[in-house]
C-alpha cells in the first residue's frame, strides 16, 4: 500500500528526500534541517530570495547576485561584484571573503526544499504558531496559520488543501499593491562605453588594457602555490601604493582570487 503522507524527523529533511516524495506525489511532513555555515555571524542562505525568471539571486539589500558558476552534479553558484558589496551597508554582517562579493550556492534539489519551506514556513527552533500569509507586519493578524503540536501530523496537509484560489487571490489583492512596491531605475551617462567586464567600469582605456593583459596571464596559470604566492606579494605591497594603484591592485588580487577558487572546484 502506497503511503499518502510520510511524517519523519528533521534530520530526514533533505532536497534528495524531498524530491523523491514530490515525484511520487506523497505527501511531506518532515520539517526542513537548515545546514551549518562556516560563518554563523554572516546572513545565512534563507535570507537571499531566488528569482527563476532571472536566475539571480537578490540580497537583504536587494542587489542581484549572478550566475557564476554552472555545477551539473552539485549545484550553481551565485556571486555579487565585490564593489557593489563594499558599499552595503550590510557588508561585515554579510561578506566574508576578503577579496569576492557575497557568494551562494543553490543545490540542485533546493527547488523542493523551497516548496516544503514555503508551504510550512519552517524555521530553525521551536515553534508555536506558524504563519502562511499575511506577513507585512509583525502585529498584523495573519490571514492563515498553522498551529502545531503534536496533532498537527494528523491536520496539517487537510488545512493546506482547504486553500482555494479564492482565498489566494483575495491575499495577493490586499499585499501585492501599488503602495507596496519598490522600484529602482539605473541610468548610464549618455555616451558612455559599456565595458565587457564590469569591475573595469571607471578605469581609464590605458588602465583597462593593464588589468585584461594581466587577468589573462592570470587565466592561463595553473600553478595555485604560484598565484597565492602572487596574492600574498600584492597584500603585502597595498599599503605602500598610492589610491590610483591600489584600485588597480584591489581588481587584480580579485582576478586571482577568482581563479584560485577556480583550480579549487
Amino acid at each position: 500500500t502506497k503511503a499518502r503522507t510520510v511524517a519523519a524527523d528533521k534530520i530526514y529533511g533533505t532536497g534528495a528526500n524531498y524530491k523523491y516524495l514530490h515525484e511520487t506525489g506523497t505527501n511531506s511532513c518532515i520539517p526542513h534541517s537548515y545546514p551549518g555555515t562556516r560563518y554563523p555571524d554572516k546572513f545565512p542562505r534563507r535570507m537571499f530570495s531566488y528569482d527563476k525568471k532571472q536566475d539571480c539571486y537578490i540580497c537583504p539589500a536587494g542587489q542581484k547576485l549572478q550566475l557564476y558558476n554552472r555545477n551539473t552534479s552539485t549545484g550553481n553558484r551565485y556571486r555579487c561584484e565585490r564593489q557593489i558589496c563594499e558599499k552595503c551597508e550590510y557588508f561585515t554582517e554579510c561578506v566574508s571573503s576578503k577579496y569576492l562579493g557575497r557568494q551562494i550556492e543553490r543545490n540542485l534539489n533546493v527547488e523542493y526544499v523551497d516548496i516544503i519551506v514555503d508551504v510550512s514556513d519552517l524555521g530553525t527552533g521551536p515553534i508555536t504558531q506558524l504563519t502562511v500569509v499575511g506577513r507585512s507586519s509583525s502585529k498584523a493578524q495573519p490571514d492563515v496559520t498553522v498551529s502545531t503540536d503534536w496533532q498537527t501530523i494528523n491536520t496539517e496537509i487537510p488545512s493546506i488543501l482547504k486553500v482555494t484560489a479564492g482565498d489566494i487571490q483575495r491575499v495577493a489583492k490586499k499585499y501585492l499593491v501599488k503602495e507596496n512596491r519598490t522600484v529602482a531605475t539605473y541610468t548610464r551617462k549618455e555616451g558612455a562605453a559599456v565595458p565587457d567586464d564590469p569591475a573595469l567600469e571607471g578605469l581609464s582605456a590605458d588602465q583597462q588594457a593593464v588589468v585584461r593583459r594581466i587577468t589573462s596571464q592570470i587565466k592561463a596559470e595553473k600553478n595555485k602555490e604560484r598565484l597565492q604566492q602572487q596574492l600574498s606579494a600584492m597584500e603585502a605591497q597595498l599599503g605602500q601604493a598610492d589610491q590610483k594603484q591600489q584600485g588597480l591592485m584591489k581588481i587584480i588580487m580579485v582576478k586571482i582570487a577568482e581563479r584560485l577558487a577556480e583550480l579549487s572546484e
